[in-house]
């Protein structure tokens, strides 16, 4: 009976193996299973056409632990034809990895990439992951001519917070005329001396996020009630200027409107850094008011910025107004080369022609504007146009 117990217990001891072998190999399949479901989850979610999908499938690649996964944020954060905040997220994402094996690859994005932003991006990230000389990529943006790149590496010291770069910011402040970069350089200075808390701009971020998805899915008043919280934590968040900006600049009531102009100055003096889309808001706005050499200004500045019919038709009326017919017809005319369905454009250089009294271009324009409204082409593309700008 001791022999037999003996065996017994050793064929126990033996099949204890063999159970503890058969769950690691269980574990490192189901395991491997999963990288590879992430994978192709991920690859699923990137195929959607809404970039809040995109941003999920980069999530999920950058945490599945996958080198293929990790090898595909790579290729989008090189890609310069890829969508630019798809491509911001990825080097985040690859600098928040925290390998070194990625240094490489971003360096080449640093230094190469053309789009300066993406670039600005890739050296923080370097410099997080522990190579000091990258912060130099960002210093030099400084001495910059485009002020969004300016305002872009600004932002990008004030969230690394290194004391060594105070005396960076402190130059350009004084060789700068640009007041949007004194006050980023100003705030940045605070931020990285902790005279203001970074938590709380954080926090403003946050609230930000949340006002621009409700502003997105119609709730008005959880955007504003969500930007507003913003300024209580960012007094001077251009962000919040900019969507309260844009509600209050679509309300009927003039003390609406005069609202809205203050929010949009305090945009352009905060370094809002979408200037295209800023510059037409105002302009639209000033038209609306009836200021109309104001509004020519803006939407002069605009139409550098900004490739888009819309803006130029809206050039077309300030010239218009501020009695400039020939220039009225240049900006239409750039409208409708741009969209050349873009019905009220051809419409308006009818009227402009009849009103210089050429009849034979009249007539012309005249023809393709009845003909497009006949056809009801571009009326409804133009109206989903016009409210991507506002």
């Amino acid at each position: 009976m001791g022999i037999r117990f003996r065996i017994n217990q050793k064929l126990i001891s033996q099949n204890r193996v063999i159970l503890v072998l058969l769950f690691l190999i269980v574990s490192i399949a189901t395991w491997g299973k999963q990288k590879i479901g992430d994978y192709d989850r991920g690859v699923r979610l990137f195929q959607s056409q809404d970039r809040n999908d995109k941003e999920d499938a980069l999530r999920i690649w950058s945490l599945s632990g996958d080198k293929k996964a990790q090898q595909k944020l790579i290729a989008i954060a090189a890609n310069t034809n890829e969508d630019k905040r798809l491509r911001i997220v990825s080097v985040f994402l690859l600098g928040g990895l925290g390998k070194k094996e990625f240094r490489d690859e971003l360096k080449k994005i640093a230094i190469n990439d053309p789009d300066y932003e993406v670039s600005l991006m890739a050296a923080e990230a370097i410099y997080n992951l522990g190579y000091k000389s990258a912060l130099q990529f960002i210093i030099d943006a400084l001495t910059e001519n485009d002020q969004r790149i300016v305002i872009y590496a600004i932002e990008r010291l004030q969230a690394l917070r290194v004391d060594s770069t105070i005396p960076d910011l402190e130059r350009l402040i004084l060789i700068t005329k640009d007041k949007a970069i004194i006050h980023k350089a100003e705030k940045g200075i605070k931020i990285i001396k902790g005279e203001l808390d970074y938590d709380q701009i954080l926090k403003a971020q946050k609230k930000i996020d949340l006002a621009y998805k409700a502003k997105e899915k119609g709730d008005i008043d959880i955007a504003i009630k969500n930007a507003r919280e913003a300024l209580k934590y960012d007094s001077t968040n251009e962000h919040a200027y900019w969507i309260l900006g844009n509600i209050h600049s679509q309300m009927f009531e003039e003390k609406n409107k005069l609202l809205a102009r203050d929010e949009f100055d305090k945009c352009l003096t905060y370094g809002f850094l979408d200037r295209g889309n800023l510059y037409f808001a105002l302009g639209s706005l000033e038209f609306e008011l009836k200021d109309y050499g104001k509004a020519l200004d803006y939407l002069k500045n605009a139409s550098q910025l900004f490739n888009h019919e819309i803006v130029f038709y809206r050039l077309g009326q300030a010239y218009v107004q501020n009695g400039n017919l020939d220039d009225a017809i240049k900006a239409l005319k750039t409208a409708i080369k741009i969209n050349n369905l873009f019905t009220e454009g051809y419409c308006v250089l009818r009227d402009l022609y009849k009103a210089q009294g050429n009849e034979k271009l009249q007539n012309a324009y005249d023809k393709q504007c009845k003909k497009l409204r006949n056809e009801d082409k571009a009326q409804t593309k133009n109206i989903s146009l016009l409210s991507t700008l506002l």
